[in-house]
C-alpha cells in the first residue's frame, strides 16, 4: 500500500478485474521477476487468493471513502483510479 493513501486528494484503488478466481490466472509473474520465474498455481489457490484481493481492496476503498467524508471539504478525490500493480493512477474504462 502506498504511503500517504489517506489523503483527500489521493484516488481509490482500482477493482480486480471482475474475472480474478476463474481460472484465467494459474499462472503469473512475481513484480520485479524475469518471465522465466512464471509462477503456477491450483485453481484452489488463485479462488483463495482473488478472495483475499477482492476484500482488502474493498475494505481498503470503504476505509478511504470514510476518511474522505469525515475529513476533507468535499469529499476528497472518490475516482478508482490508483492501480496497485502498476503503483500509479490509471485510466479505466470500464
Amino acid at each position: 500500500v502506498p504511503h500517504g493513501i489517506f489523503t483527500c486528494e489521493h484516488s481509490l484503488l482500482v477493482e480486480p478485474p471482475g474475472d480474478l478466481g476463474s481460472g484465467r490466472y494459474l499462472s503469473m509473474i512475481p513484480n520485479g521477476r524475469e518471465e522465466g520465474q512464471r509462477k503456477e498455481m491450483t485453481a484452489e489457490k488463485e479462488k483463495m487468493e482473488a478472495f483475499m484481493v477482492c476484500a482488502l481492496t474493498r475494505a481498503t476503498n470503504d476505509a478511504m471513502v470514510y476518511f474522505k467524508t469525515n475529513h476533507c471539504e468535499d469529499g476528497g478525490n472518490t475516482k478508482k483510479a490508483y492501480d496497485m500493480w502498476a503503483g500509479k493512477e490509471v485510466v479505466v474504462s470500464r
